[in-house]
């Protein structure tokens, strides 16, 4: 079922496709160093279910508005809320299946914030389940290295001091100091792998 969720996406929208590819390899990178800090405590989910929770994290985007999606200037309070629903859309469309169990946290709760400003369930710190709180940090950063209609891509030393800077605010601290545990010329190398 992932596969077709993602054919469909490359499909409709080939950029929110590849995004979530590079958001896969992002995070299973900070899951290596966060395993290595938890021992003897397991990552609460397994390597494949995180890549295919990370791979899917934007699937609700199906059933956004190309035109909001690409939309290069501002967005209208309407289109942010059109796009703020994409992670209930994305859990309502892959829950019925049993394979995808495991990665609905992810998609769910992918934009959730450390300090309970995110959505959609506004829950903060611990409450966000982990693998989502790894997504997320993944998901800022191939983010701000990407291109976007609306502004230019950082470079990846530039992208990993903003990314620091959401600690606590946005993003899980723990995460963050796992994420800059990995050298940023492995980040800029990561980044240079083909999409597929």
């Amino acid at each position: 079922m992932a596969r077709l969720l993602l054919a469909a996406l490359m499909l409709r929208d080939p950029e929110t496709a590849l995004h979530g590819r590079r958001v896969a390899r992002v995070a299973l990178r900070i899951e290596l160093v966060l395993s290595e800090r938890m021992r003897p405590l397991p990552f609460p989910l397994d390597r494949v279910s995180l890549r295919t929770g990370a791979v899917l994290h934007d699937i609700g985007k199906v059933g956004i508005d190309l035109e909001i999606l690409q939309k290069p200037d501002t967005l209208t309070e309407a289109e942010r809320a059109a796009i703020r629903r994409h992670p209930r859309l994305g859990y309502e469309m892959c829950a019925p299946y049993e394979e995808l169990r495991a990665v609905l946290e992810i998609i769910r709760h992918h934009h959730e914030r450390w300090d309970g400003a995110g959505y959609p369930d506004r829950l903060t710190g611990h409450a966000i389940p982990l693998p989502a709180r790894v997504v997320s940090v993944a998901d800022a950063f191939d983010a701000l290295t990407s291109e976007r209609p609306y502004r230019a891509a950082q470079s990846a030393a530039r992208a990993r001091r903003i990314v620091e800077g959401e600690a606590g605010a946005q993003l899980d601290p723990d995460v963050i100091e796992a994420f800059l545990a990995v050298p940023v010329l492995e980040w800029e190398a990561l980044r240079c792998l083909p999409d597929g």
